[in-house]
């Protein structure tokens, strides 16, 4: 959603997955739950990498 604006930015990978995960009854619903899953961790983990904290442990180097 953040992204949707830079089709140039987001890889390939994250717009099928987002197709998996938002067409009703293309695929089978534990595939459309473990891309969902995935996509929420992914989430988390760029939530933490750009987080302050993290950050300024790289901008110190």
């Amino acid at each position: 959603m953040l992204l949707r604006d830079h089709p140039d930015t987001v890889t390939d990978a994250v717009w099928v997955r987002t197709v998996i995960v938002v067409l009703p009854g293309a695929f089978p619903a534990w595939l459309r739950t473990e891309q969902g899953v995935c996509g929420v961790l992914l989430v988390g983990v760029v939530l933490i990498v750009n987080g302050a904290r993290v950050r300024s442990v790289f901008a110190g180097r």
